[in-house]
């Protein structure tokens, strides 16, 4: 692949001799998108089922009646086709790749996802149309959302929204292979200390506030430095408003201002703990605590603690400091010419930068994994590494990363019953993998992709993939 060929990276050789030579030749790790793009294994994205959106209680059944095919063009852009049923009749809803790995989390299927720092939402006007039935064949078109179009969406989820947004159902993007392929969803690793992690508060409307009144959303996030880091926003456009961590530990009980009482009275050091929203009602400052007096409590004292926003009048907003998520994302392993490439992509993660991310050989997630896999006695995986960015949008802050890592130096195969593992900056493991191999068709299909779906609901075609799941969360 020449692109990828052009992005290589060659790893510094660790020692001397002919065989770390070869390596450093050989060897890739590419962040960059593109070459994430180049490296997509050969097959086709589908979303072969969905299920009811997790807390949706109504009478909407979405079902796919043949496999909803996610393409891209040569031309860019990107085209969803396939069919539905069970939708309300006679109207429309919208239908969007969303930016997580699963719905059942406790963010939900996360937002829409695009790529880069912008406010221009690519998926805001896809939508399914139905017929008298509720019936729905779709044929939608739509602009750019990624460089990286197949790795970066391989593994996240799509959801269909009601004709009044309600989400209502749910499903997985994944892989109609061609090749052989391990790829799928990763899971906390099993000894995650959180105590070492910043915390994490989703804001929402403070417990029986007036609905005429405007509350924050988004998220308030304490880092172990003992810094509160703001990415709100749907409150009033250049307004002041105070902001508290208190003593409760829910918003129904969310007591006073936390502080230390001490025999030098030092007053109450939240006082003065302000912000100011800008034109859109959105806050993405910080606030240092230990600057606010003496008698503030630490980061640890801090953790499982309410933080409430308040107008000039009352308590509008509240979310609880909970140990944030590691985060989540998706890894495939394949064959492109004559060489092993892992490529992939993560969302959330606490730490960015560069984040090194390595097959071990360690079978399970759920137990020390070992090393490094190794080549004999070469380390394949000493300079594969995640670029992990922060990037904006429609005021929230996000982490994003893409990666591409080739070798000749290892086999397909020899990757089945390994596990994938992400570690922070730290060096510590995060996330983690298990692999495991479902084959690639041993014969060509002899039927259109838009042909009935067959028993396995894939049109004909045997799914081929590597199913690993990342969802993951700190343990407390």
């Amino acid at each position: 692949n020449s692109e990828l060929a052009q992005r290589q990276r060659p790893v510094a050789a660790a020692s001397s001799g002919s065989e770390m030579a070869r390596a450093a030749m050989v060897l890739a790790a590419v962040a960059a998108v593109g070459a994430a793009q180049a490296a997509a294994p050969a097959g086709t994205l589908v979303v072969n089922s969905l299920a009811k959106y997790p807390g949706y209680e109504g009478d909407i059944a979405v079902a796919v009646d043949s496999p909803l095919e996610i393409t891209f063009p040569e031309e860019g852009g990107f085209q969803i086709v396939g069919s539905l049923s069970g939708l309300e009749t006679s109207t429309d809803g919208g239908i969007h790749v969303h930016s997580s790995a699963t719905c059942d989390g406790e963010g939900g299927a996360g937002p829409h996802y695009w790529e880069g720092n912008s406010d221009v939402d690519p998926w805001a006007d896809t939508k399914w149309a139905s017929d008298e039935n509720g019936t729905a064949t779709l044929s939608i078109t739509g602009a750019d959302y990624s460089q990286a179009a197949m790795d970066a969406t391989l593994g996240r989820v799509m959801v269909v929204h009601a004709n009044d947004g309600t989400k209502v159902a749910c499903g997985k993007v994944e892989l109609r292979a061609e090749q052989d392929v391990f790829s799928g969803t990763l899971a906390p690793y099993f000894d995650i200390v959180a105590a070492e992690y910043p915390a994490e508060a989703k804001m929402t409307a403070y417990p029986a506030l007036n609905p005429e009144f405007v509350f924050p959303t988004g998220k308030v996030t304490l880092t172990v430095e003992n810094v509160l880091q703001f990415a709100i926003e749907s409150l009033e456009a250049n307004t002041t408003y105070e902001v508290h961590i208190h003593e409760g530990y829910t918003c129904t009980e969310s007591g006073g201002h936390w502080y230390q009482v001490t025999d030098t009275d030092n007053g109450d050091p939240w006082a003065e703990s302000l912000f100011t929203t800008d034109a859109e009602g959105r806050f993405t400052g910080e606030i240092d605590v230990n600057a606010l007096g003496e008698n503030v409590y630490g980061f640890a004292d801090n953790v499982n603690h309410a933080i409430v926003v308040h107008d000039e009048v009352a308590r509008i907003g509240c979310g609880v400091l909970s140990y944030a998520p590691a985060g989540e994302g998706f890894v495939s392993a394949f064959t492109t010419d004559e060489a092993v490439t892992v490529a992939g992509w993560v969302n959330n993660l606490v730490h960015t930068g560069e984040l090194g991310a390595h097959v071990h050989e360690g079978a399970s997630c759920s137990e020390a994994n070992g090393g490094h896999f190794l080549a004999g006695d070469i380390d394949p995986w000493a300079d594969h590494k995640i670029s992990v960015n922060t990037v904006t949008q429609k005021g929230s802050q996000l982490s994003r990363g893409y990666f591409a890592f080739s070798t000749d130096l290892l086999e397909l195969e020899s990757l089945a019953n390994r596990t994938y593992t992400v570690h922070d900056a730290a060096g510590r493991r995060i996330l983690c993998a298990e692999l495991g191999l479902q084959q690639a068709p041993t014969s060509a299909p002899t039927v259109s992709p838009s042909a009935s779906p067959t028993a396995n609901g894939a049109s004909g075609l045997a799914p081929a993939v590597f199913a690993v799941a990342l969802a993951a969360r700190f343990f407390a």
